[in-house]
């Protein structure tokens, strides 16, 4: 990509000594920006996690729209929006991919619709005990992806914040409701505090530590 910048930048001289005209060299810069697209599909599929391989074509689909849109060369020389449009598109379309295989599947015991309802099998020990376990669930689930995913690399850090503010608004809302309809029923009875080991600020606190930086020469 930044072979393609300074292209663009030398533009009319590369043109000279290649003897062509202007709008072939702009055509084979945009045929080259879909081939490395195509190529960074292939090259994303040899990751087996799919959170890992939608990161990587974010980053990817990010950096390549961002330097597009900082040279004013390149700008001009690919012509029309389109070609910006689309790669735009595929980026919130790896972002949405990257939601649903990581977070949604985290979420799943706190949106359970299945209540526990009262009766001589569902008593109030019986609720405290599965709220419990559902939220034990979605911790367990939550820290491995911590773990996991605290050490990929997201360079930009204008992408970094906005991948954290989706997680978040998916996750903020759906833990606070979860504790408001179930918290008082987690919290009676043996070791409270134990069961709910995160207030919202700290699940929004570790969220917004997620992530590695690398400083990208280019």
């Amino acid at each position: 990509m930044c072979y393609m910048t300074y292209l663009a930048e030398y533009k009319p001289t590369i043109s000279k000594l290649m003897e062509e005209a202007s709008s072939k060299l702009e055509l084979r810069v945009s045929q080259m920006l879909v081939d490395l697209k195509s190529n960074m599909e292939y090259r994303s599929k040899s990751y087996k996690d799919a959170s890992l391989r939608n990161l990587y074509m974010m980053n990817n689909l990010n950096y390549i729209v961002r330097k597009i849109k900082k040279s004013r060369e390149l700008k001009t020389m690919i012509g029309n929006d389109g070609l910006v449009n689309e790669l735009t598109e595929e980026y919130y379309r790896a972002l949405k991919l990257y939601l649903e295989s990581t977070w949604e599947s985290v979420l799943d015991s706190l949106r359970s619709t299945e209540e526990v309802k009262s009766g001589i099998f569902s008593s109030f020990v019986s609720k405290k005990v599965v709220y419990r376990q559902r939220l034990k669930v979605f911790y367990d689930k939550f820290k491995k992806v911590r773990g996991t995913q605290s050490s990929w690399i997201v360079s930009d850090e204008q992408l970094r914040k906005e991948v954290r503010s989706y997680i978040l608004s998916l996750v903020i809302p759906v833990y606070t409701s979860f504790l408001e309809k179930h918290g008082s029923d987690i919290e009676r009875g043996d070791h409270p505090g134990i069961c709910i080991s995160h207030s919202v600020e700290k699940l929004r606190k570790e969220v917004e530590e997620m992530f590695r930086v690398e400083s990208i020469v280019c």
